[in-house]
């Protein structure tokens, strides 16, 4: 429980457990995946969706369960007088799902409507595409079509639910925000301490999702519209470890400057240029950097390769001063503007509960930021950008491509 006063009307919970779709073999991939979207639309105990809302009506309260790949739990938020119903409504999420075949045959209904069309749209079409070039295809990572929605077995979905849902022992409550803890004190002990539980501590398993290794290209065609979209991921295997991590992240923002400034500022024609770069921990340690812009078609080709251009530069001559400074500003600010936020100490608290760690210092943190020096970013870009796994993903607007034929 962290108790905070950055909004009178604002409290967070969340509950996590790990665990989540791994424990369930592919042939159950589509039926895990959805079982909490499917509870979520049937509502709970004696409250279907509708009366559920009516329930809630002029109350601040909402909680969702979900279900992800590692992990299962619930979000949730209130308002400090409305702390009561969102405690009672935990108290459902986990002992009463409704199993109602109904809503069950409605949700797959909106859902293949929904992803038949989908695919129509351009962006989408690029979605699609870059999952299953990174993930190669894998179903745990796969954008659904339209009929993988009939693979969802409504028993197995409730069943699932139920399994993931029936040990609250197994899960860690995290509360921030305006919260009297003294008058909490009584509401966890009746609907949080009172949850049942098995006794039972379990883990995730690695669901072996591999990223494409080697140097993989994939050149696509799709939409009418003047745009051309590039993808650039770059990744291998790395152990996380607080200092690398850093250094990581003021790489990433660098290479995001200084690709603005050659792209759309030199060269122009881009219409949006993202760099992120990410530790994966868990199930493996490894890192990614995924750049991806828009590009008019005509100068695509040239822009690509100034692109190239930009990175080779940083990882042969490295970085400015200037460029390096202005990073470190901008993480100095948005530090000091998130540590005022709830949302940032539940994501902080989850992830030093995950790991086993102690909380992470925000001083020390923006202190290493400024420690950061142009031989490190240097040596990063060498490191992380090397290129020996390197996915590149082009998808150009079709009227584009047979004009060139």
């Amino acid at each position: 429980i962290k108790a905070t006063d950055f909004k009178n009307d604002e409290i967070l919970v969340q509950a996590t457990s790990p665990g989540g779709s791994s424990l369930y073999g592919l042939e159950d991939v589509y039926t895990i995946s959805n079982a909490a979207s499917i509870v979520n639309e049937s509502g709970f105990g004696d409250f279907d969706k509708s009366d559920l809302s009516k329930a809630l009506a002029g109350k601040t309260v909402t909680s969702t369960p979900f279900i992800n790949e590692l992990e299962e739990g619930i979000r949730a938020s209130t308002s400090p007088k409305d702390l009561e119903t969102l405690m009672q409504l935990i108290y459902l999420n986990f002992t009463s799902p409704r199993k109602d075949s109904l809503t069950y045959q409605s949700y797959v209904s909106k859902n293949k409507g929904l992803y038949s069309n989908l695919l129509a749209n351009p962006m989408v079409y690029f979605q699609k595409t870059l999952l299953e070039t990174i993930f190669q295809k894998n179903p745990r990572r796969s954008f659904p079509n339209a009929a993988d929605f009939d693979k969802i077995n409504f028993d197995k979905s409730i069943s699932f639910y139920k399994d993931r849902f029936n040990n609250a022992g197994d899960f860690n409550f995290v509360i921030v925000g305006n919260v009297d803890t003294e008058a909490l004190a009584p509401l966890v002990e009746q609907y949080i301490a009172s949850l049942p539980t098995t006794g039972k501590k379990e883990t995730w398993k690695d669901p072996k999702v591999a990223v494409a290794k080697g140097k993989v290209n994939n050149e696509v065609t799709m939409g009418a519209a003047p745009k051309t979209n590039a993808l650039f991921f770059y990744s291998g295997a790395k152990t996380w470890t607080k200092s690398e991590n850093v250094i990581f992240s003021v790489m990433s923002d660098v290479l995001s400057i200084k690709l603005r400034e050659s792209l759309r500022e030199d060269k122009g024609g881009v219409y949006g240029v993202r760099v992120s770069s990410y530790f994966s921990r868990i199930p493996t340690a490894e890192y990614s950097t995924l750049i991806t812009y828009n590009a008019d078609p005509s100068k695509a080709a040239e822009i690509e390769s100034a692109a190239m251009t930009v990175i080779e530069d940083i990882k042969k001559n490295g970085i400015d001063e200037a460029t390096l400074n202005k990073v470190k500003e901008t993480l100095k600010r948005g530090i000091e503007t998130s540590i005022k936020e709830n949302g940032f100490w539940v994501d902080e608290i989850i992830e030093s509960i995950t790991f086993n760690e102690a909380l992470r210092n925000t001083e020390e943190y923006v202190k290493a930021v400024q420690a950061v020096t142009p031989a490190q970013i240097q040596k990063a870009a060498q490191e992380y950008l090397k290129g020996d796994n390197f996915i590149r993903v082009i998808m150009s607007p079709e009227a584009e491509v047979e004009e060139q034929k």
